[in-house]
């Protein structure tokens, strides 16, 4: 068999590895795991599934509408948010055309372009965060999408309201934006994007959203996307039928339904962040400041050293050196026992330089 050329340039995911028992702060999940209601959603879903899901995800789609302010024609829905992003390049990138990106970010951009025979362009962040100025610089005639992952995907960097309302005004309106915010829910700045008044503003935007992480259900699979009608037809015509199971709905629905437990996570995650920053400050670790339910730190030793000091004290946190930081980790906001084990394992590299 041939394979396409643009295929043989992927390299296969490698999931992490399995350490039984040991606390997992590398994947940055919710630690306090799913809303009951959706585990109740789960339940009772699981008498029906004989039957094919709502291919449209009606029910959801007419609450996540209402809850987001937008009509229910401008929201598409995913195996994932990232599976949205392959429905973007499916729809808009030819081969030979590009994506521009930051060089350190999720890396599923990079792949959805690669994907369809289109190259991505990758600028460095600045200060660990998007270098807007040099992403504009970067479009040229051959590109059709722009990724934006905001709070960024390994560092928790963010740009603010005002600096994405600039930057989408200098995008040409042929180019799809695709502002990823998986994360969005964690952020407080006061000055986060308000990305409803940015997609009242421009039409060449779609902002994507997760039931993966603030919701605590990564392995239910649920992300959608908000965007122009025009855009969401676009994607329809490279969606699969039945692309998100009928069980997953379902319990997308109801935890939709519990505020109560959105902001216990919020809380959990924030109080869990400033400790462990205040902590990190006091051992004189650098870090990112961070928007998202993890911190990125700088840890002077090569990042999988780092990683197999932690794993011994039974935690595991994400070595970045795929990302692009060889001298980083990235741990996810988990209890205080664990935070404290990661900091108690980083100073212990630190005695024995």
């Amino acid at each position: 068999m041939k394979l396409r050329e643009s295929v043989a340039e992927l390299t296969p995911y490698s999931p992490g590895k399995k350490h039984p028992g040991a606390v997992k702060l590398s994947s940055n999940e919710n630690p306090l795991g799913p809303s009951p209601a959706a585990i109740a959603a789960v339940r009772d879903s699981a008498t029906k599934i004989h039957l094919y899901p709502d291919g449209s995800g009606g029910a959801l789609r007419a609450k996540l509408a209402s809850c987001r302010g937008c009509a229910p024609e401008q929201i598409v829905f995913g195996n994932g948010s990232d599976e949205i992003m392959v429905f973007c390049a499916g729809a808009y990138i030819e081969p030979g055309d590009t994506a521009v990106g930051a060089d350190i970010t999720f890396s599923q951009y990079r792949f959805a372009t690669t994907l369809f025979g289109g190259r991505y362009r990758a600028v460095p962040l600045i200060d660990g965060v998007h270098n807007l100025n040099s992403m504009l610089a970067a479009i040229d005639e051959t590109t059709r999408l722009v990724f934006v992952c905001n709070p960024n995907n390994p560092t928790g960097t963010y740009r603010s309201h005002d600096e994405m309302a600039t930057f989408l005004s200098m995008v040409p309106p042929g180019v799809l934006v695709v502002l990823d915010e998986a994360y969005a829910e964690y952020a407080d700045a006061p000055d986060f994007p308000r990305s409803g008044e940015l997609l009242d503003s421009f039409s060449n935007l779609i902002v994507l959203r997760t039931f993966s992480k603030i919701y605590g259900m990564a392995a239910l699979r649920v992300g959608y996307g908000i965007g122009h009608r025009d855009i969401v037809a676009d994607l329809a015509r490279v969606r699969q039928p039945f692309n998100v199971n009928g069980v997953a709905l379902a319990a997308a629905e109801a935890a939709l339904d519990d505020d109560g437990f959105v902001r216990k996570s919020i809380e959990f995650t924030r109080t869990g962040k400033r400790r462990f920053g205040d902590q990190l400050t006091a051992e004189g670790f650098a870090f990112y400041r961070s928007q998202a339910n993890f911190v990125c730190v700088q840890t002077d030793v090569p990042a999988e050293v780092a990683y197999t000091r932690v794993l011994e004290s039974g935690v595991t946190v994400r070595a970045l050196t795929s990302f692009g930081l060889p001298n980083a980790i990235r741990v996810t906001i988990g209890e205080e026992a664990s935070l404290d084990r990661v900091l108690a394992s980083l100073c212990t590299l630190r005695e024995t330089r």
